[in-house]
């Protein structure tokens, strides 16, 4: 159903490729901040420049979310965004990626006079947030086979036949963002290679068994490490 209505944005916006590592969304640019953005395919991520200068990421966005389009709220949800951090943020493509660009005029009239269109940024906003509120409670609760192998799944792409994890999703990476240690990465999937659930092929991490990795995802095997 999501796919259909989609069709709803895709009209009225600009495709844009943007190249691994470019910005997507960036809080500092003016021209950044005035445009709603889809992203269709690839994988980005929401972070904040720490003082130390690094880009610490806080989510990943997979295809079909919309992505740098709050400040196009209201004054007082740009006010909110503001009080949120007094970092940078920004939206990077962590792999090449498509995205359908809509200016923020437009977004806004589409807001107020097509009901269809209110009703796809529902659905859409509404996955986000249970994307967030899932993050939330794996990394309050989960532990950590459950959050490694919920992000095995959640991000592993088809290609030629398999399914892989993108080159960026190193296990410093992995780490960075689960908040463990590049060590406990590397023990979990070792692991999990013990029980055939993904193997290494060069610098690619190929999943054997998704079923498998589901059942530990869900709590139903529990993962010795």
């Amino acid at each position: 159903m999501l796919n259909r209505k989609i069709e709803d944005y895709y009209r009225y916006a600009e495709r844009l490729e943007i190249p691994r590592g470019n910005y997507i969304y960036d809080s500092d640019d003016d021209f950044k901040r005035q445009h709603a953005c889809l992203l269709d395919s690839g994988i980005c991520a929401l972070t904040t420049l720490t003082r130390e200068g690094e880009n610490k990421i806080h989510l990943y966005f997979a295809p079909k979310r919309m992505v740098g389009f709050a400040q196009l709220g209201e004054e007082r949800l740009s006010e909110c965004m503001k009080q949120l951090t007094d970092q940078p943020i920004s939206i990077i493509a962590k792999t090449d990626c498509v995205i359908y660009k809509m200016k923020g005029s437009v977004f806004h009239q589409l807001m107020k006079e097509d009901l269809a269109f209110c009703n796809l940024m529902y659905d859409i906003l509404t996955e986000n947030y249970l994307n967030i509120f899932q993050r939330y409670i794996q990394m309050e609760e989960a532990s950590v086979p459950v959050r490694i192998c919920t992000l095995l799944l959640d991000y592993c792409v088809l290609q030629d036949g398999e399914y892989m994890l993108p080159h960026f999703f190193t296990y410093t990476e992995i780490a960075n963002y689960l908040s463990i240690h590049p060590v406990t990465v590397s023990r979990v999937m070792i692991a999990l290679k013990e029980r055939g659930c993904i193997i290494r092929h060069g610098q690619n991490v190929l999943i054997q068994d998704r079923a498998l990795l589901g059942r530990v995802a869900h709590k139903d095997i529990i993962l010795k490490y």
